[in-house]
């Protein structure tokens, strides 16, 4: 469900830090060793009802072993699921601390970059 301008859904805004990795393009994070959480999927399904903002200041790491989107015999081209399933509309919107298969230094200042302008 896409919402409209003038229906309420709400804002939802995720700030995440700690261990993280992508799996077939989307965010994931770790939390005590388990079985990875696919918080970007689930943000995403949110996204239909309400307004999702995120900040993933965590790792980005290629957990698949591939290409970070596309076919491994040719990363430039899209997946065809991969692509249907972003075809649906969303509010949402995702701020990343570094680029795909990338991670993000133990000193990230992306909090302090986001978070400073509320300080006044």
């Amino acid at each position: 469900m896409k919402l409209k301008q003038d229906e309420k859904g709400g804002v939802l805004f995720v700030y995440v830090a700690g261990h993280g990795q992508c799996s077939g393009g989307n965010q994931e994070i770790i939390m005590n060793e388990e079985k990875p959480f696919p918080i970007e999927k689930t943000l995403r399904a949110l996204a239909k009802t309400l307004f999702v903002v995120a900040i993933f200041d965590c790792c980005r790491e290629n957990a698949d072993g591939q290409g970070t989107r596309g076919r491994e015999d040719d990363p430039e081209a899209e997946d065809e699921d991969e692509v249907a399933e972003y075809k649906e509309s969303y509010n949402y919107i995702a701020f990343y601390g570094c680029a795909p298969t990338f991670k993000v230094p133990q000193a990230s200042k992306l909090c302090r970059s986001v978070f400073g302008c509320f300080k006044d």
